[in-house]
């Protein structure tokens, strides 16, 4: 099954081409695209989610939002790709690394420390590089993986932790008047 698709900018309507992940991630086809817009974008008529392709294709789903990396016991941040921090970060996100954050400065435990100095939950020291070979000191150094999430796939995930605990979608919606932001908070998704 192919896993380059069209995509359209939920801010300007730019369309441009992403290529789907095995890891849940995309990369942009074209690097050069960039509307500016810091927005979420969407699968146009007929592609799929992200979501949907790698249930598509037998890889496991994101929908269970996995907490940590499964090899190296890392935590994730889930950050949401419809947020400015995203907009500031994704330029770092490299098929076959991983951009990690820490209380304590990363320097010689990765690729290149990177300049940004938000806080998103676990300190204000990043860094990229790819897990096999910094993951150990990582772990050791209580670093935490950034996971992109779009907020179409926190609705899957938050469908799929509603069903676990026996409640539709449907009245979930109806008891918070259609606030997605207050099921996401009970669940600790970073819906936006």
């Amino acid at each position: 099954m192919p896993n380059i698709f069209l995509q359209e900018c939920d801010g300007c309507g730019m369309q441009f081409e992403l290529e789907y992940l095995k890891n849940g991630s995309y990369n942009y086809v074209n690097s050069s695209v960039d509307c500016g817009c810091e927005s979420s974008f969407s699968p146009i008529e007929g592609a799929p989610s992200i979501s949907e392709w790698l249930v598509k294709n037998g890889e496991e789903t994101i929908n269970t939002m996995p907490d940590k990396d499964p090899d190296y016991n890392i935590p994730y941040i889930h950050l949401n790709t419809s947020t400015k921090e995203y907009a500031e970060l994704k330029k770092y996100f490299i098929e076959g690394m991983n951009l990690v954050v820490a209380h304590r400065p990363l320097g010689s435990y990765s690729f290149a420390p990177i300049p940004y100095s938000e806080n998103l939950g676990n300190g204000c020291y990043y860094a990229v590089g790819p897990i096999a070979k910094y993951g150990e000191d990582w772990l050791k150094l209580k670093a935490q993986i950034i996971k992109p999430i779009t907020n179409e796939e926190i609705i899957l995930v938050l469908k799929e932790k509603l069903k676990t605990d026996g409640i539709e979608w449907e009245y979930a919606l109806k008891e918070v008047e259609g606030d997605i932001e207050q099921i996401a908070e009970a669940y600790k998704a970073p819906y936006v």
